[in-house]
């Protein structure tokens, strides 16, 4: 069975942010298999950003 997602289907995940006491950073929790399907890991650097219909997309950035 593949993991990938057939093309035009979009997958919904909610999620509980949460906040590191120490920094103040605010953590979203990625559901592990959805990190494996996607190949990221921890370190890897998250765009957030929003699509024309208002909603959230993140995306990896890709290191020159």
């Amino acid at each position: 069975m593949s993991n990938e997602i057939p093309e035009g289907r979009i997958d919904h995940y909610e999620v509980i942010t949460q906040k590191d006491e120490e920094t103040g950073d605010i953590l979203l929790p990625i559901p592990p298999h959805l990190l494996k399907q996607l190949d990221w890991k921890s370190g890897d650097d998250i765009q957030f950003g929003l699509d024309k219909e208002g909603q959230f997309v993140l995306s990896k950035v890709t290191k020159e």
